[in-house]
């Protein structure tokens, strides 16, 4: 074989290695980023005004590859009856990470719950902020992922 031939077919056998490296590391990678996360609480409360806010982020830990289901309800702490007339938005972000927040709107639910589906773009904490604006208030809560 010719020396020229010979050193093209190694070059060519090295560039088929390094893509079938490249690609193996790359399915690596992508199985790791889908790896469970720690979860946080499965139900989180918060007092915000004369309001008891209950915050329900499902799957828990959510996954970045598909949006998680984020169930608010919105219930008036001295007399316990659901909020139903409300606009609901989530903003959510990472403290650490200086990137724009995420926002998305609830919607209401016949059973008095309002529900959105939230994209957690990167695994880690994140801050989810509820803003509700009722016809008698405008409340911000905050809770942790």
């Amino acid at each position: 074989m010719k020396p020229h031939l010979r050193r093209n077919m190694l070059i060519l056998a090295l560039g088929i290695g390094f893509l079938v490296l490249t690609a193996l590391f790359g399915t690596f990678i992508s199985n790791y980023e889908d790896a469970p996360h720690e979860a946080s609480a499965q139900i989180q409360k918060q007092q915000a005004g004369p309001y008891e806010i209950t915050l329900q982020v499902n799957p828990n830990p959510p996954s970045i590859n598909t949006p998680a289901t984020i169930i608010i309800q919105v219930v008036r702490s001295g007399t316990q009856q659901l909020l139903t007339n409300a606009h609901v938005s989530i903003s959510g972000e990472m403290p650490e990470m200086n990137m724009s927040p995420n926002q998305a709107e609830a919607k209401l639910q016949k059973n008095g719950t309002y529900t959105t589906n939230f994209q957690f773009s990167m695994s880690g904490s994140w801050l989810l902020q509820v803003r509700i604006e009722a016809p008698d208030h405008q409340l911000r809560t905050q809770a942790s992922r």
